[in-house]
């Protein structure tokens, strides 16, 4: 009997040399970019919600909430801009109460399903006693005006 053929050995691949060791400095770009980026994230928010709390309470106000009443119930906002009449989200101006005595000066956008106007609203207050207008103007889309001080409107039903 005869002896099968040998078989030759595998050979061996030489071994790889492991990777160079990275620097840790691109680490600590990433870490420091994500670091701002973070404090950025968390100012925003922290302003946003500063804003919220500050926009809110000045619609919980009453004379932000008199003032969009007459606005919503007026025959000429009405037909200038559609019903129903909301209120957008960028109130500008001031308001301010202590001790019983206050005074408002905002301008609030209107917008309706035909148009948007700006409510101008202007009010002061003594101690004790109700909000005094000395301007709840709404600017239509062409221009004209509405004074709504004088006005008696319904309340609206309650739901």
């Amino acid at each position: 009997m005869t002896n099968p053929p040998a078989i030759p050995p595998i050979p061996i691949p030489p071994s790889i040399p492991p990777a160079p060791a990275k620097g840790g400095a691109g680490k600590w770009v990433l870490l420091g970019c994500g670091g701002c980026l973070g404090l950025l994230l968390l100012g925003g928010g922290a302003v946003a919600a500063i804003v919220s709390f500050v926009f809110g309470a000045l619609k919980k106000s009453d004379v932000y909430v008199e003032s969009v009443r007459r606005a919503q119930n007026s025959p000429e906002v009405q037909g200038a801009i559609g019903t129903p009449v909301e209120t957008g989200w960028m109130l500008q101006g001031s308001m301010n109460t202590e001790n019983g005595v206050g005074n408002a000066d905002f301008t609030i956008p209107l917008q309706g399903p035909h148009g948007k106007a700006t409510l101008r609203v202007k009010a002061s207050k003594a101690a004790g006693g109700a909000w005094q207008y000395s301007e709840m103007q709404a600017t239509l889309p062409d221009a004209s005006t509405v004074d709504l001080r004088d006005r008696s409107l319904p309340l609206p039903p309650v739901e």
